[in-house]
């Protein structure tokens, strides 16, 4: 047990380290060698995440009440990953395709660094530069510079999307552009119903 965390942590950061320089060959590499005990690291890294922003969103240490939140942060986040990956199951297979759900999982599991990455910055710099931001320069280049960076990561997780999809189902660029025109409105419907329920203004997927 010990050798196949200890084997999963090192193919992690090696991963991580991937999907920021070489994506596609890294895809590659995670649908072929893969270790499901990725998943562990990529959760932890979520949950740590939470758990951060569980301290910036009540502005509190006490403990009972940072896990709490932290803990239905986890679980919303939990269930859009489970949405996802069962709805990319079912579309796929209804094209001809035969998802195995561990290798797909594992895969759009990675398409969270770049979100984890986009909340981190956004919760710095709420910290740093709260709002409300002034119209002068300094305002106006920071909102310039939040702009193109958000720009660049979301980028970056459409392309890890869209790998997502071709090496996890197989499938060609237009039947990934059937299934995205399939996921858009429950995407859209998830959101709205944890945005009612007052869990995420903005959907961690």
């Amino acid at each position: 047990m010990l050798v196949e965390l200890l084997q999963s942590g090192f193919s992690f950061f090696r991963h991580v380290k991937g999907i920021i320089v070489s994506p596609y060959e890294t895809y590659r590499d995670i649908e072929k060698r893969g270790r499901t005990g990725e998943l562990l690291y990529i959760g932890l890294l979520v949950g740590l995440y939470f758990f951060f922003s569980s301290i910036v969103k009540t502005a509190s240490f006490h403990p009972l009440l940072l896990s709490r939140v932290a803990f239905v942060l986890f679980v919303a986040a939990l269930s859009g990953f489970g949405l996802m990956v069962s709805l990319f199951v079912v579309v796929g297979r209804s094209l001809g395709t035969k998802a195995s759900i561990e290798r797909l999982s594992l895969l759009w599991g990675y398409t969270l660094i770049p979100t984890v990455v986009w909340f981190l910055f956004t919760s710095f710099l709420y910290v740093l530069i709260p709002p409300p931001r002034t119209t002068a320069f300094t305002g106006v280049s920071l909102s310039v510079v939040y702009l193109v960076v958000s720009a660049m990561i979301f980028w970056w997780k459409l392309t890890l999307s869209y790998l997502t999809l071709r090496f996890g189902l197989k499938l060609d660029f237009g039947k990934i552009c059937i299934i995205a025109l399939v996921s858009v409105p429950v995407l859209l419907l998830w959101s709205y119903l944890l945005y009612i329920l007052g869990i995420y203004k903005v959907p961690f997927l």
